[in-house]
Formats: structure tokens, sequence, C-alpha cells
């Protein structure tokens, strides 16, 4: 508690009254403690948010994008094309209104270096068309610098995701045989042959993949951001 400053204009000498503050008695008003507590709460909150102003957008953003392509992928298995196009361009208008054209270059970068892994894994059909779109609409978000971290948390909840999904199946036996056969292939003629699962299994039906964007996202934002 600072103390408050004590004059005496008459006196002539003007530090006689307060020449000991050590018995000086300084008080500010008494509050109750749920007031107190309520202040205390509202000034942290301030500066939590005054700490995160400039990642808290994206970060609603993503949460705000994530929730339709949780949902979509879901209950249809996939993520719609509207919706990608209104996530990346909704990414790059929050880029403008935050940090200029300067900001919007960041994250059109962010965008396509995100995209490019994607088009791969989609090319040899470890992911889905939206999923390799909807990945470019969170690198723009995140910026470029993040795009590694993000691969590697979406990459482990996938990873988790589908061992859990053929564990229960049973289907772990199977899994690791074909992906056996596929890397004598790759050993022995240098080309990567991806072996399809039968027909009907899990291993087919895929993951929603959009629940490890999601992971990703919010694992990179509170643990890898940089």
């Amino acid at each position: 508690m600072m103390p408050a400053v004590i004059q005496n204009p008459v006196s002539r000498n003007p530090y006689a009254a307060v020449a000991d503050f050590s018995s000086t008695t300084c008080r500010t008003p008494r509050v109750s403690r749920s007031s107190s507590v309520l202040i205390a709460l509202l000034v942290s909150a301030s500066l939590l948010v005054a700490a995160y102003w400039m990642r808290l957008p994206p970060l609603a953003g993503a949460a705000f994008y994530l929730f339709f392509a949780v949902e979509y992928d879901l209950r249809t298995s996939r993520i719609p094309n509207w919706l990608n196009a209104s996530g990346l361009l909704g990414a790059l208008v929050l880029a403008f209104a935050l940090g200029g054209g300067a900001a919007v270059g960041g994250a059109g970068l962010g965008a396509v270096i995100a995209l490019l892994p994607a088009l791969l894994l989609y090319r040899v059909g470890l992911l889905g068309a939206g999923d390799a779109k909807g990945i470019a609409v969170l690198g723009s978000l995140h910026g470029p610098l993040a795009v590694p971290g993000l691969y590697l948390w979406m990459l482990l909840a996938g990873a988790l995701l589908s061992m859990g999904m053929l564990g229960v199946r049973g289907e772990l036996g199977a899994f690791f045989r074909r992906w056996g056969r596929t890397l004598k292939v790759l050993l022995r003629s240098r080309r990567f042959v991806h072996a399809r699962p039968e027909a009907g299994s899990a291993a087919a039906g895929g993951i929603p993949f959009a629940l490890c964007m999601a992971f990703g996202s919010f694992a990179q934002w509170f643990w890898g951001s940089p």
C-alpha cells in the first residue's frame, strides 16, 4: 500500500509533519471481500487480454472455423469447399485488419506452405481434399513459422486416433501387415505404393481428420506458437 503525502503548509519547517512516516497510519477505503476479488480478477483478466491481444483474434477465428469443420466432418465425412473458402477469406480479412498488407502476405504464405504437404498426403490417399484445404486455412491463421509444429501435432493426433479406432475394431494386425508390405516395396523399388485396406474396414473408412486439425491447432497455439 502506498502512503499518501502529508503536507503542513503553515509550518515553518515544511517537512516537520512528515518527519516520521512510521507513526503515520495510511488507510484506503475498505471494500468487501467479494468486491476485492472481483476487482482483482478484472485487473488480471485485462492484463491477460492485453498480453494476448495479437494472438486472441486468430485463435478465435480458428475456433469458429473448426466448429463447423468438425461438425461437418463428423456428420458427413467431408469438409465442404464453401467452408474452406470462407475460412481462408476470413483469415485474410482478419490479417489485414490486424496488420495491413504485410500481415495479409504472411497469412497467404502460411496457407501456401501448409497446403503443399497436404496435397502430397492427399495424392497418396492419406488425406481427403477437404482436409488438405482446411489445413491451408489453419496455416493462414497460424502463419508460416507455425506450420511445422501444426503438422507435428495434427499427425500425432491422427496416429493416436487411428490406432484407437483400429484397436477397438481389432484391425491393428492387418494395419501393420499392410504397411509392412508397403515398406518392403519402397525399399526394394524405391517407389511408394500404398496398399489399400479391405472394403468395410475401419481403415477404409478413415478418421474424422477435422478432430486432428482442431487438436493440432490448439496445441500449436498454447504450446508451440512462436
